[in-house]
């Protein structure tokens, strides 16, 4: 399954690329942020003990640590990537939510 946009096609701001949504980044300013959104995807996912997840977010569009700190990925993407650990799931969430925005 593909990472697909969830604000209606009249909407959305993203990119699309042979077939899949990539969502347009806004610019953050590291200097501010925290050193975290200097990760990789897979870094993050280390962090937390996540990182066989690294694959599967990264395919489907969940690719920057700076664009996850905006509450665009719910349960409901994660349980569609095939991550099926409720446990994982809540891990995953609550550290994208904890992200600096």
């Amino acid at each position: 399954m593909m990472w697909q946009c969830h604000i209606s096609s009249s909407e959305c701001r993203c990119y699309r690329l042979n077939g899949f949504s990539l969502p347009k980044r806004l610019p953050i300013n590291l200097s501010t942020g925290s050193r975290i959104l200097e990760q990789s995807v897979g870094q993050w996912l280390d962090s937390i003990g996540m990182q066989q997840y690294e694959s599967k977010l990264v395919l489907n569009g969940f690719d920057d640590v700076r664009f996850m700190g905006a509450n665009i990925m719910e349960e409901q993407d994660l349980r569609e990537l095939g991550i099926h650990e409720v446990g994982h799931r809540r891990r995953i969430l609550q550290a994208a939510r904890s992200l600096p925005k």
